[in-house]
């Protein structure tokens, strides 16, 4: 019965579109494949870099450790009430904003007047936030 269904569908379609229907699927598999390609390649350079890196010594890590600095805190700015989550500096002018879970941002000026100290000031306090600003 089942067949009989199947075969009285495909009469109700022109072969004109069903040929069309193989058309279109041949073209999505055909992507489907290329696509599978770009996976498989994409694996397998995750898969060389790796071993790459299985490769490496311990003792190369560790003679290479003093290569790494710590960072030192130059200056602390004071004005939030809570955490600092994100700031940023201005491309070209000495101006920073921060961002805090206190629901505020900070606008801050870079002031070089001196050149053995540096003075940073708060200008400006956004309120407005209902949540803490993140970025």
């Amino acid at each position: 019965e089942e067949e009989e269904e199947n075969e009285s569908k495909n009469d109700d379609i022109s072969v004109e579109e069903q040929v069309a229907q193989l058309h279109f699927i041949k073209k999505k598999n055909d992507e489907l494949n290329k696509q599978n390609e770009i996976v498989d390649d994409n694996i397998d350079d995750f898969q060389n870099l790796a071993k790459q890196l299985m490769n490496i010594d311990a003792n190369s890590i560790e003679s290479n450790q003093n290569l790494y600095v710590a960072w030192k805190p130059m200056y602390t700015l004071r004005a939030h009430l809570d955490s600092v989550r994100s700031f940023d500096f201005h491309p070209s002018l000495p101006y920073i904003v921060s961002a805090s879970e206190d629901y505020t941002l900070k606008f801050w000026k870079i002031n070089n007047s001196h050149k053995s100290k540096v003075n940073i000031s708060c200008l400006h306090t956004f309120f407005g936030h209902e949540k803490g600003v993140y970025s």
